[in-house]
């Protein structure tokens, strides 16, 4: 990413990135920019998985890059 977000220094107190840091080859780049547009002792809340996936992946990953799939399987599903 090498693109400045149209956002002032210092605009946010919190930011939300769900579901999609794991998807950058590097993210060194992203997390600069979101430092830039939080607010000192501003927050970043951030998660890679879908949360299902603890209850429903008995297997453990290749690597944090590494694509996967899962399969979620319900009683009555078609």
């Amino acid at each position: 990413m090498n693109v400045l977000l149209r956002f002032d220094d210092a605009a946010f107190d919190d930011l939300i990135a769900s579901l999609m840091i794991h998807y950058l080859e590097g993210c060194a780049p992203v997390l600069a920019e979101v430092r830039r547009i939080l607010r000192p002792a501003g927050r970043l809340f951030t998660y890679v998985d879908h949360p299902i996936v603890a209850y429903t992946s008995q297997k453990q990953r290749p690597g944090y890059f590494a694509p996967t799939s899962y399969r979620l399987e319900c009683e009555g599903s078609v």
